[in-house]
């Protein structure tokens, strides 16, 4: 499920942000970017994710930064000699103009510091980081939760399009039944007719048996009603299930189509084409739910 939550804060003399977003994914994967003074946060920042976040590729930002008033700027002099020694030795080299100036200098990495560096990461810092984190995690949580809503809405409707097909389908099967024994019973007569045989009863019955043991989709649709009934079930549960709808989904794909192999009638068929188009739109949606 894709999410975005974010959240701020200043602690001592720090500004600390923080913002989180996800794209859908069956499974769950980070990818975590964090300030050098906090880098170690690492593994405790996806742990508290991990309560709220099941499923998706999960970025997450956050930035510690010293506030305007408060940083030192400070050049760092071993750097900036480093880089203009080499500098001037490849120009020397190469034969290229000097053409050295400040501001080219203030740009490159390590060369200005905001005074960040050396210092020492307290549980205080650690514990007003991981407090940005969770309020970010909250907002990242809400929104999902709003598209969750959206989502169970719209699947609870498919499973009620689905229900429609199947009732129409077993309302269909006792006449699918009765025609196909009908055509049946005439075949045999008029073979027997042919071949100027004695028809027998119990030849008739026997063979009406199988067909009607054929394609019979009794336990197919009581089945798959059981299977809708369970998926509404975990729909209307407090805690997300994902990995249950998953199964669930084949489960019901499972029956649609074995209703559709021995159905053997044009009015079913079309209903189980309808049913196996709702299904593989529930399919997408269901795969990223957590």
């Amino acid at each position: 499920m894709t999410g975005h939550g974010d959240a701020a804060a200043i602690h001592a003399g720090l500004r600390i942000t923080a913002e989180i977003r996800s794209v859908n994914n069956r499974f769950l994967k980070f990818s975590t970017r964090l300030s050098s003074i906090v880098e170690n946060l690492e593994s405790q920042v996806e742990t508290l994710l991990r309560e709220t976040i099941k499923r998706g590729t999960v970025t997450v930002q956050v930035r510690v930064q010293a506030t305007e008033t408060a940083s030192r700027y400070e050049l760092n002099g071993p750097t900036l000699r480093g880089y203009v020694q080499q500098c001037r030795q490849w120009s020397t080299e190469l034969g290229l103009a000097d053409q050295l100036s400040i501001s080219a200098l203030l740009a490159l990495p390590g060369v200005v510091s905001d005074g960040l560096g050396n210092q020492e990461q307290s549980d205080e810092i650690t514990a007003a980081v991981l407090e940005v984190v969770k309020q970010a995690a909250a907002k990242h949580h809400q929104m999902r939760k709003a598209e969750g809503v959206a989502m169970a809405q719209s699947l609870a409707n498919s499973i009620a399009d689905i229900r429609k097909h199947g009732d129409a389908i077993a309302e269909r099967s006792p006449a699918v039944v009765r025609e196909h024994c009908e055509r049946l019973e005439n075949r045999i007569r008029q073979a027997f007719e042919t071949a100027q045989h004695t028809f027998q009863p119990a030849d008739l019955l026997r063979e009406m048996q199988v067909m009607a043991d054929r394609l019979d989709i009794h336990e197919e649709v009581v089945r798959l009603r059981s299977h809708l009934e369970q998926f509404l079930g975990i729909l209307n549960s407090s805690e997300s299930q994902g990995r249950k709808l998953d199964f669930l989904i084949q489960e019901i794909f499972r029956e649609t189509n074995t209703i559709g192999s021995k159905g053997s009638d044009v009015t079913i068929a079309r209903h189980v084409i309808e049913m196996k188009t709702i299904i593989e739109q529930m399919r997408e949606l269901v795969q990223n739910i957590e």
